[in-house]
């Protein structure tokens, strides 16, 4: 199961997983947005929290447990050999509307 690590956890792991060429299987962390799960039900049940995160999503949903594992199943399968070393966010582009996001 997908869960999102506290703070920059994940992406440490990802940085970090390959020494250098031939060094084994790259590896990539995943950075789920918010999941609407049974353990934090109070948040996405309460109508303004649950508002407020909608409207900061371009998407204008959330995402789902099983949108996150697809990504995990790619990364964990041979499609993805040439991923190394990143960090997808898999947030229905919320990290993309930061203002300190590179891209904006």
């Amino acid at each position: 199961m997908a869960r999102p690590s506290g703070g920059d956890g994940a992406y440490g792991l990802g940085e970090c997983s390959e020494a250098g060429p031939g060094a084994g299987r790259a590896r990539a962390a995943v950075a789920p947005g918010f999941v609407p799960v049974e353990r934090n039900r109070r948040v996405w049940t309460a109508p303004q929290p649950s508002a407020a995160m909608l409207r900061s999503s371009p998407l204008g949903r959330f995402g789902s447990a099983a949108e996150v594992a697809r990504v995990v199943g790619f990364l964990a399968g041979g499609e993805s050999s040439i991923v190394s070393a990143a960090r997808l966010a898999v947030d229905g582009g919320t990290t993309a509307m930061l203002p300190e996001a590179p891209l904006r």
